[in-house]
């Protein structure tokens, strides 16, 4: 995967704020994110996004954000992100991503 203008390899929350999100439900996220600016949901969202591990919640991120600031934040990839949070197959990609593990290699 490509690294966009917001990657970061700081997450853009504090971890006790982001470890709340990973726990709490489809209400609650709402509600906690509505607290943050839109600018700092947006990069939590590519943030997540582009960790295959909190991919889900990158998802969820996106859905909550205006697209103008995930555009900003993304570049054309704003767009795109924001298409697949919206959407149907981007709710597949997010169950899938939420379920799946990495397969890791085996002991021999």
């Amino acid at each position: 995967m490509t690294s966009h203008p917001a990657t970061q390899t700081s997450c853009p929350v504090p971890l006790e704020l982001l470890a709340l999100l990973l726990r709490c439900g489809e209400v609650r996220l709402g509600a906690i994110l509505g607290q943050l600016p839109d600018t700092r949901r947006a990069a939590l969202a590519f943030y997540c996004f582009e960790r295959y591990h909190l991919r889900r919640l990158g998802f969820a991120v996106a859905a909550h954000c205006a697209p103008a600031a995930l555009e900003a934040a993304g570049l054309e990839a704003g767009e795109h992100l924001m298409d697949l949070a919206r959407s149907a197959a981007g709710r597949a990609e997010a169950a899938r991503h939420g379920t799946q593990r990495p397969a890791l290699p085996r002991a021999a």
